[in-house]
């Protein structure tokens, strides 16, 4: 897989007076990419995928901080758009809401609680032509997290324990598969990308220090 791409970001913020402000904002990126199938390079067929993969998204944030507390609902509208040659829907539109809650403890302690829907594409090489799967759709995912932070001095210890439920995940399985190179029929053992659904739980826990 070979390619280059370029991407542009702008947030601004906006006073609303009191304890609120509003950040807004818009980011785009667009690839070019390149990725090949050398399973049947010794025959002389290298099936090439060339793909222009292009991602936008306008976003909105309200931060609100009542006392201890800060409160930021906002909404992200996303498009995506790509694997143009070979798939039937290469352009996806998708709201994205999210909500993050904070709450100061005292001068060391904050608790924390944020949920939201995220989406990712897949790689180039998971819907390239050969190697890949070209009807895989973009993947999303809905997402809840809940911890608590602590803080003193040039020591921080950051937790939290996540829950996520996924939609069109990729996930990679070996199968065995009969190729015919014309004269003779032999087995071979190539990976393949599946769409799938699937959850996810764990906790974190991140100690750092920074010397000052």
């Amino acid at each position: 897989v070979r390619g280059f791409g370029v991407e542009a970001q702008r947030e601004d913020r906006w006073s609303m007076g009191g304890s609120s402000e509003l950040l807004t904002g818009g980011r785009i990126s667009s690839e070019w990419v390149e990725a090949e199938d050398f399973t049947h390079a010794y025959s002389g067929q290298v099936p090439v995928t060339k793909d222009t993969r292009l991602a936008g998204a306008l976003f909105g944030e309200w931060l609100w901080r009542p006392g201890p507390w800060l409160v930021a609902p906002g909404l992200r509208a996303s498009v995506y758009r790509f694997n143009v040659r070979a798939s039937d829907t290469p352009t996806w539109w998708l709201p994205e809401p999210r909500l993050t809650v904070r709450r100061a403890v005292g001068a060391q302690w904050h608790l924390k609680g944020a949920v939201g829907r995220y989406s990712q594409m897949p790689a180039v090489d998971r819907y390239a032509q050969g190697v890949g799967n070209p009807t895989l759709p973009l993947s999303q995912a809905w997402q809840a997290s809940g911890g608590a932070e602590w803080s003193r001095g040039v020591w921080s210890v950051d937790s939290a324990v996540y829950a996520g439920w996924m939609q069109h995940l990729v996930q990679r399985e070996l199968a065995l598969t009969l190729v015919s190179d014309g004269e003779q029929v032999r087995s071979e053992v190539r990976p393949e990308f599946r769409d799938v659904q699937g959850r996810a739980q764990g906790i974190e826990l991140m100690v750092r220090n920074q010397p000052s």
